[in-house]
């Protein structure tokens, strides 16, 4: 029941343009729109799923992505799995929007969380109401429900994941029950032996019938968890859970933290049998399942990218080993992921429970208290673990709020039966545990529930990347656009970053859009030609594009767009100062609206005015940081216009050393020894030799190879 109520919850609320807002980019661009490109041929494509750079007219700025590492960082599975769902939705007569449909199966896999977690408790502890009370506040955490209706790769995986380590962890502790077991067979043969030797009859020996009846009755005591470990122990079912761990972890590195930090608390029992383990067929059919597992990542990155990768190595060696993640996206506090738990009152009240129960009953033996107190362990080192990472972002702690969950089901289990000890309100002790448990339940659900964010209001500001809270009407506005049949072109004044994509937008047209504190194009021309499954593909990079404009230079993008007539529909906020004439608004939608151009005559030359009325700008730094910039992206001849402006403005030595390393890079040796003279007789001879110093106006553009 609590499966399906969370499906059909969560896919409710997916469909519905309420909750289009995004969360972070990666729900779009390491996902949806990975897999709409390869779907439908066109579309944007992160570095982390590009392949390596090479070629002749490979731009200096993909080239330093390449340097630095900035490719093949992500296995195409997840995007692959989303894809092939499209293409079937569009072999059975599909039309509407993949966005939609993409968001609802990814719904409908994260809806499963709650029943892993049951499965998880009940194969490592037997209990059904611990299991069944976990699965509740699983299913209830408003944390877990974010993440698990937007398309993120960890709330994907998670629900596969928590089956896989609830079965690890069966199987190890399965060799040290059998073991167990077998002593005990072997100790009560041992004994019939002896007892028989000394003519006692072993009918009448302790009530026992034999040494079958015997061996029922030791077996009793232990009859479901060795039932469990023996079924799991099957071949079959023991290459699968070594095939999927490696899988997971090959498609998911950071998932490696995960299982050792709960795989840790069993390692003494792990230790104590480890001669029966390695003597054993079942631990080498599991490891060469992990193997198989890790060589099906392997080969899919060959055949998405064309080349021998491994993308876990790629993303450890960016992340981890030259830390170049926290250098792009910043450093937070090492204090940010508790100040989470400390700014929800909540989720503080039962981090402090939790502690207060786990010490008082630190001396308590029972299986319960054991498990929590292994579960408490592995969430405080995973805690512990990314704390203490440079980068940090709520949606890493998936699954340690998953971990956290169970503590608390533990948490509730154990306070339930005490105060139904101390407290009975019925004759029934059953029953007052029952509404104690209910209770506490619904005053959890209640506080969850009111404090799920809303796209109407502020409150998804402390969700989303960078407090960015426009994201949903944006969205809306794209997908009014795509219902269109005319548009040529698109702006938008949004960073494109926190948008749907071409998943929303559903047209094949070049794209003009806002990223960090500039205005890229995205022209049919600039994109780059990869090989797919599906066929050859065109698809638009950031490292690769037309025109780049800083926000400073707002009036010459007027220009571009009056003079670039394709862009006939803006998506711009409503508050934005624009033009009066030309464009008429088409649709509004919270703080968005949608402009197209009339494309009338009287307006047209009205827009013709206002180009040629239109000054250059005189910000030399602007013109020359465009420059570079353009010429970085390959773009050789917008950035010679901008040098040149800038030299007729102020004529310095960057300037020169711009103009000369721009004609090298575009082959035209002429050029370069004027450029070279022009320099030399106004600046010293070996100054003009050196290359020119990188203009640096934002704290993010700093990353380089030094």
């Amino acid at each position: 029941i609590v499966f399906v109520v969370t499906l059909v919850l969560r896919c409710n609320y997916v469909s519905q343009k309420d909750s289009w807002w995004v969360l972070h980019p990666d729900e779009i661009f390491q996902a949806m729109e990975v897999a709409y490109s390869e779907l439908q041929g066109y579309g944007f494509r992160p570095y982390e799923f590009l392949p390596p750079a090479s070629g002749p007219n490979v731009t200096s700025a993909r080239m330093q992505e390449s340097m630095l590492g900035m490719y093949a960082m992500r296995s195409f599975i997840y995007p692959r799995i989303l894809t092939g769902a499209g293409y079937i939705a569009l072999l059975l007569g599909y039309n509407s929007s993949l966005f939609v449909l993409w968001r609802m199966f990814h719904a409908s896999i994260t809806s499963c969380l709650p029943l892993s977690v049951y499965v998880f408790c009940k194969v490592v502890t037997g209990n059904h109401d611990l299991s069944m009370i976990s699965c509740i506040l699983v299913a209830s955490s408003t944390h877990l429900w974010v993440f698990g209706t937007h398309t993120l790769l960890n709330s994907f995986l998670s629900p596969f994941v928590f089956l896989v380590i609830g079965y690890l962890i069966k199987f190890i502790t399965a060799f040290s029950v059998e073991n167990n077991i077998n002593g005990n067979v072997q100790e009560m043969g041992n004994g019939i032996q002896h007892n028989n030797n000394n003519d006692y009859n072993i009918h009448t020996m302790n009530n026992c019938n034999g040494v079958h009846r015997c061996n029922k009755q030791v077996d009793t005591s232990n009859h479901e968890s060795v039932q469990i470990g023996r079924n799991e122990s099957r071949v079959c079912h023991v290459f699968v859970l070594g095939y999927f761990s490696g899988l997971f972890v090959y498609i998911r590195p950071d998932l490696l933290s995960l299982l050792i930090c709960v795989l840790l608390p069993y390692m003494p029992r792990v230790l104590t049998h480890l001669k029966a383990m390695l003597s054993s067929i079942r631990i080498y059919i599991c490891i060469s399942g992990c193997v198989t597992g890790i060589l099906t990542g392997v080969l899919e990155d060959f055949l998405s990218y064309g080349s021998f990768v491994v993308t876990p190595y790629q993303w450890i060696s960016f992340n981890v080993f030259n830390g170049y993640a926290k250098r792009m996206f910043g450093t937070m506090p090492t204090l940010f992921y508790l100040q989470i738990f400390f700014g929800n009152n909540i989720l503080l009240f039962l981090s402090v429970s939790i502690l207060i129960v786990t010490i008082y009953t630190f001396n308590r033996t029972s299986a319960i208290h054991d498990f929590l107190r292994k579960t408490s362990l592995t969430f405080i080192c995973m805690f512990l673990m990314y704390s203490l990472q440079g980068h940090k972002e709520a949606r890493f702690l998936h699954d340690a709020f998953v971990l956290f969950y169970i503590c608390c089901g533990l948490l509730l289990y154990i306070l339930v039966q005490h105060l139904s000890s101390v407290v009975s309100l019925f004759s029934s002790k059953c029953l007052s545990q029952q509404v104690y448990l209910c209770f506490l339940l619904f005053c959890f659900i209640s506080s969850q529930y009111q404090s799920v964010p809303n796209s109407t209001d502020n409150s998804v500001k402390e969700w989303t990347y960078e407090g960015k809270t426009d994201s949903h009407d944006v969205n809306v506005c794209l997908d009014f656009i795509g219902q269109q049949s005319d548009v040529t072109g698109v702006f938008m004044d949004r960073d494109i970053h926190m948008t749907g994509g071409y998943t929303v937008l559903r047209q094949n047209v070049p794209w003009f859009s806002l990223i960090n504190t500039e205005f890229r194009e995205f022209s049919k021309e600039s994109r780059l030609a990869v090989w797919s499954f599906y066929g050859n593909r065109e698809i638009s990079i950031t490292s690769q594009i037309s025109n780049y404009v800083h926000i400073q230079n707002t009036p010459f993008l007027l220009k571009c767009l009056i003079r670039q007539k394709e862009y006939n529909y803006l998506v711009m906020k409503i508050t934005r100062q624009f033009i009066t004439r030309g464009y008429v608004e088409v649709f509004r939608y919270g703080t968005m609206h949608v402009l197209k151009r009339s494309f009338d005559s009287q307006e047209e030359s009205y827009l013709e005015k206002v180009e040629k009325s239109i000054t250059d700008n005189k910000n030399t730094t602007i013109l020359k940081y465009e420059g570079q910039w353009l010429m970085s992206y390959g773009n050789y001849n917008l950035a010679e216009n901008k040098f040149i402006k800038s030299a007729e403005i102020n004529s310095d030595l960057q300037v020169y050393q711009f103009l000369v390393e721009l004609y090298r890079r575009k082959g035209e040796p002429v050029k370069t020894r004027d450029a070279f003279t022009a320099c030399k007789q106004k600046f010293v001879e070996a100054d003009c030799l050196k290359n020119a110093r990188k203009i640096t106006l934002f704290e993010h553009e700093r990353i380089s190879l030094k």
